[in-house]
């Protein structure tokens, strides 16, 4: 879980899966919808799709997906730097969530847009590519929190739910106080009941 090294080169065609951009606003493009854009990578054809669940309909969609069956085994932190010049200015790192489930690998992350949930049978998709894109030119490292054993019994579904019952869809994204560090954490501590929280 804490290290995957798939070499991407010896993926057929893997650049494909970077064409059908849906880019968030890292940069500051879009504007907070409110919604989940669930990703999910087709490991085998190099592809993705993707979705926007509106907030009134996220637990239906998780429901149809069967991610209540979706056990939670393994969550950790990542973070990487946006941009060389603004992490020697400004320290500016993107942070996410990822989960490792029954079937899946997950991660939970915040853009100035919505809240994305990607999904895929191998990790590295999910780690190292946001919607397609791969992520960053440097590297992805472990923020520090990490949890190789849960065992409450909670799934993908009770995160989409947790997602929906703590209001996260009308927090909107705020560069000071909501930003993907405090999302990140708070997936994180629910998942692993810290903080005295829990999903």
């Amino acid at each position: 879980f804490s290290q995957a090294n798939t070499d991407f080169a010896e993926i057929a065609d893997f650049q494909s899966c970077t064409k059908m951009s849906f880019r968030s606003s890292a940069s500051g493009g879009n504007k907070w919808r409110g919604d989940i854009i669930f990703v999910e990578y087709d490991c085998e054809q190099n592809s993705h799709t993707t979705e926007r669940w509106s907030g009134e309909n996220v637990r239906q969609h998780a429901k149809a997906l069967d991610l209540y069956s979706e056990h939670i085994e393994k969550a950790k932190i990542w973070k990487y730097p946006l941009k060389r010049e603004f992490l020697a200015l400004f320290g500016a790192w993107h942070e996410f969530t990822l989960v490792e489930s029954t079937n899946w690998y997950w991660t939970f992350e915040k853009y100035m847009d919505g809240l994305y949930v990607q999904r895929a049978r191998h990790i590295d998709y999910v780690k190292n590519l946001h919607v397609g894109d791969k992520r960053s030119v440097y590297d992805i490292r472990g923020e520090g929190r990490e949890s190789n054993a849960i065992t409450f019994g909670e799934s993908i579904g009770n995160v989409i739910s947790w997602i929906d019952a703590n209001n996260e869809l009308g927090n909107k994204y705020n560069l000071a106080q909501s930003n993907c560090h405090y999302f990140a954490s708070r997936v994180y501590e629910a998942i692993t009941r810290t903080a005295g929280k829990r999903l």
